[in-house]
């Protein structure tokens, strides 16, 4: 790291305690375990960004006995820990941040769409595997400090504002690609690379390889983004983007108080966002996801006073414990 590189890195540790403790028994655990740890993801690429919130997300990747690792981590600080058997990696959520901690690894995917198979594997390997430039971007924690390493250039796309992805075939291999780059697009006000834009357009049929659950869970993680204005409109622009969501998609938001839509959580959003869709649709998209009986329920309850509110016919919404904002904002909507 240069000195300004550092300088902030120091920034952010001295602002962040989870973070720095994290750091700090990374550089103990090394001393006597023959292992690497680098921090790689979102962090990373928002720390090269200078893009920073209050609450921070940490992934780290693993080259050496990750379930020692993971397991002496939780016990250290009595943090309660889940094994994902997929890609071999643990995470943890507690009130500071969350934790993801995977083995570095490659990646072969058998048939277009699926998820892939996967070996264990160097940083190098794995930073090839990841999705664009700028999420291929590691940091080591070595014991008495750290080394970046960028065998992509993905510094230099962030210093651009650049989406580019990292070779032909990603959104081949994985699909679900396109919804993150126009995410990312969105979150970073970023631009596409002349032939990454290209591949998106090109490969945008690719999905009908995919599972609904898996590309309604990426729908799910767009309506959380604080820009969700901005992917709409760039969709809206580019007519042919429009039928990799559900029909008429968040038609109404337009109508939804800004600040009313940010402060919803999912369950609401989802309701608003398929307000004007057919209910063959929306139960098919709810079938596809991963909510609770509890939650699919409630979703449809508030369908039902959305048919009852249109069509005008008397209702007792009390026992929905439905707000003031909520109906008018339902009543703007239709």
């Amino acid at each position: 790291m240069n000195k300004k590189q550092a300088d902030l890195f120091k920034y952010i540790l001295d602002k962040n305690n989870f973070i720095n403790f994290i750091i700090d028994y990374c550089k103990k655990y090394k001393i006597s375990n023959q292992i690497k740890i680098y921090l790689v993801g979102g962090f990373v690429r928002d720390f090269f960004n200078n893009n920073f919130e209050e609450n921070f997300d940490l992934d780290i990747a693993i080259e050496g006995d990750i379930d020692k690792f993971a397991n002496n981590f939780a016990e250290e600080f009595n943090f309660n820990i889940k094994k994902t058997h997929k890609f071999l990696n643990y995470k943890i959520k507690n009130s500071y941040g969350n934790l993801d901690i995977a083995l570095c690894r490659k990646e072969t995917y058998p048939h277009q769409g699926d998820l892939p198979n996967w070996k264990p594997a160097n940083i190098i390997k794995d930073l090839y595997r990841r999705d664009l430039t700028i999420n291929a971007i590691a940091i080591e924690i070595l014991e008495d400090g750290f080394e970046i390493i960028d065998p992509l250039q993905g510094i230099e796309d962030i210093d651009k504002k650049l989406i580019k992805t990292i070779h032909s075939k990603s959104f081949t291999d994985d699909p679900t690609r396109i919804y993150r780059c126009i995410k990312y697009k969105a979150r970073l006000n970023y631009t596409f690379e002349k032939n990454t834009e290209k591949l998106i357009f090109d490969s945008l049929h690719e999905l009908e390889n995919v599972s609904k659950n898996r590309k309604n869970t990426e729908i799910l993680k767009i309506l959380n983004e604080k820009n969700i204005d901005k992917i709409l409109e760039f969709c809206i622009k580019n007519r042919s983007l429009k039928k990799i969501f559900p029909n008429k998609f968040m038609s109404k938001i337009s109508f939804i108080d800004e600040q009313y839509w940010y402060s919803l959580d999912l369950i609401h959003k989802v309701f608003f966002s398929m307000l004007e869709d057919d209910e063959i649709n929306i139960n098919e998209f709810l079938t596809s996801l991963n909510f609770s009986k509890k939650d699919k329920s409630f979703v449809k309850e508030l369908f039902s006073v959305k048919s009852k509110l249109f069509s005008s016919r008397n209702i007792n919404i009390e026992n929905l414990n439905l707000d003031d904002a909520f109906l008018s904002n339902l009543y703007h909507c239709l």
